[in-house]
């Protein structure tokens, strides 16, 4: 059991990893990489591309294997003999065009076909590749003896999965996972759901790639969820000639965030500035042996730059806080009363962390709930919403899977395999913007924007308090929640990977508030 939860949360084996896995590398530079499409946007896209631009299947095909070789030079120069396992669909004409053009390059090149080549291009290339090159069909025995191949190239689905994979190509795909040498994905992993990010069928069910060329455009599903498992430590995409206006007709369902966002959303202060200018936060929550909580919201918004600070929280913490963070004003209630005057002084609060749900808390929830200002909810206060939902003007809600799960009243995995769809329903049910948190956090809008960076070092308690701090922080700076809800999703994961530099295990929440202090100040950061 152990072994197996351990293979889970960690993907492909490191021996499968000839380059390296310490972080997951993509860097949207250009327009066609920040926006993201469900595959039925892809499909659109393939026709126009051959009704406008005259780019038919089998030219795609081509350049696709031409592409996906100009990758494996560059990632692996080293190797020198290739398998292929190829589908019968158009993901196994891609492989089947990568075969003939590393052959002709000097390449040792096995090929695998699993099923039979299906009508139109993907036939006719393997008619092609079969004057040079004879594939293999793929049968029980799978590969057999091929322990000299140094790369694993899954040609399988690609978009094509429209059900769990099962027979031979579930079979070959159990293969693929058990191999030495690394594997590269052609389009998606196979067994990967391209517009959710999940794996229907279970874990067990889709190639974990070592790295993954995707082809014409993004695809949604490799950003989110699950979905960081399979697709490896390097993520490219090749739009394979596709004129650039062509997929800016579409309508893209998301968005990834950018660190260029930052530059023009956090200019430089004015020197005439005073601390009234950046915003009085007030942060309701830390029940009794849980005043870390909200020690950490302050400490995330003090970094993001909101002018003023405010806690209130079980009496037994305040000397605490002011030791910890003396630039906060830390007040104390038993009730779980707050009273009006500071009310009526904070421009917006958050409430949640560490609130607890006895009488307490819920008083202090309640009282928030009323509270006419802009509210962030994250935590405990998620669970009471659960528990009496309501809708109110101008707040922003931040569960995680689990949170999610209860406002929606269904389980994780119903999350899970849909997150943007989750993420439309929470927004729509509540009337709030959310942050849906977790690999590839979601931030609702139109389009919904999805965060690329982060690393499991940040699998840590405390980080989701810290991450509140930040969102409230520049909130609290006149930034619209909307806006700061995908600002502060941004400046948490980069200051994540800012700090894991030294390590991901052993990252603490306090670990990021340098890196995020730089990267509130884009005008003296680095880029990432």
């Amino acid at each position: 059991m152990l072994k197996r939860l351990y293979r889970m949360r960690h993907g492909a084996e490191t021996a499968k990893q000839l380059i390296d896995t310490r972080s997951f590398s993509f860097k949207p530079t250009r327009p066609e990489a920040q926006v993201l499409f469900p595959v039925a946007q892809v499909r659109e896209l393939e026709r126009r591309a051959e009704a406008e631009a005259g780019l038919d299947s089998m030219t795609l095909m081509e350049r696709a294997g031409t592409a996906s070789l100009a990758f494996i030079r560059n990632l692996w120069p080293s190797v020198r003999s290739l398998g292929i396992l190829a589908g019968p669909g158009n993901n196994g004409g891609d492989g089947l065009a990568l075969a003939r053009e590393a052959r002709d390059a000097g390449y040792t090149v096995r090929v695998w076909t699993v099923g039979s080549a299906a009508g139109g291009p993907a036939r006719v290339m393997a008619q092609k590749l079969g004057a040079v090159l004879t594939p293999m069909p793929f049968g029980q025995r799978g590969v057999g003896e091929a322990d000299e191949t140094e790369l694993w190239v899954d040609a399988l689905l690609g978009i094509g999965l429209n059900r769990p994979p099962e027979g031979l190509i579930l079979s070959a795909i159990d293969q693929l996972n058990g191999m030495r040498a690394p594997v590269l994905s052609l389009d998606i992993p196979s067994g990967l759901d391209g517009d959710t990010g999940w794996v229907p069928g279970g874990f067990d069910r889709a190639v974990r790639a070592s790295a993954t060329i995707t082809f014409l455009c993004q695809k949604r599903g490799l950003f989110t969820g699950v979905a960081s498992r399979y697709v490896g430590c390097r993520l490219e995409l090749v739009t394979l000639g596709v004129p650039s206006d062509l997929l800016m007709q579409l309508t893209p369902s998301a968005r990834l965030l950018d660190v260029r966002d930052l530059d023009s959303a956090l200019p430089p202060r004015s020197p005439a500035s005073h601390k009234g200018d950046w915003g009085h936060l007030l942060i309701a929550g830390g029940g009794l042996g849980y005043g870390g909580a909200v020690r950490l919201v302050a400490e995330g918004a003090l970094r993001a730059g909101a002018g003023l600070v405010s806690v209130v929280t079980r009496p037994e913490h305040v000397a605490g806080l002011i030791s910890a963070r003396p630039e906060a004003m830390v007040h104390g209630t038993r009730s779980g009363r707050i009273p009006e005057a500071l009310l009526e002084r904070a421009d917006i609060g958050v409430m949640g962390c560490g609130l607890g749900q006895d009488r307490w808390g819920k008083a202090l929830w309640e009282q928030m709930m009323q509270w006419p200002k802009p509210l962030i909810v994250d935590a405990d206060g998620l669970n009471l919403l659960a528990q009496s939902p309501r809708q109110r003007d101008s707040w922003l809600i931040t569960p995680h899977p689990g949170e999610a799960a209860r406002l929606l009243n269904v389980s994780i995995d119903a999350i899970e395999k849909n997150r943007f769809d989750a993420c439309l329903r929470l927004a729509d049910r509540y009337r709030a913007e959310v942050v849906l948190k977790g690999s590839g956090t979601l931030v609702s809008g139109t389009p919904m924007a999805v965060c690329p960076f982060g690393n499991a070092g940040m699998a840590s308690g405390g980080m989701g308090d810290f991450l509140s701090g930040i969102l409230a922080g520049l909130a609290a700076q006149g930034i619209p929640l909307d806006r700061a809800g995908a600002l502060g999703v941004l400046v948490h994961a980069l200051a994540g990977d800012d700090a894991a530099r030294l390590g991901q295990r052993g990252l603490l929440a306090t670990d990021l508030a340098p890196f995020v202090r730089t990267r509130v100040n884009p005008e003296g950061s680095s880029r990432h």
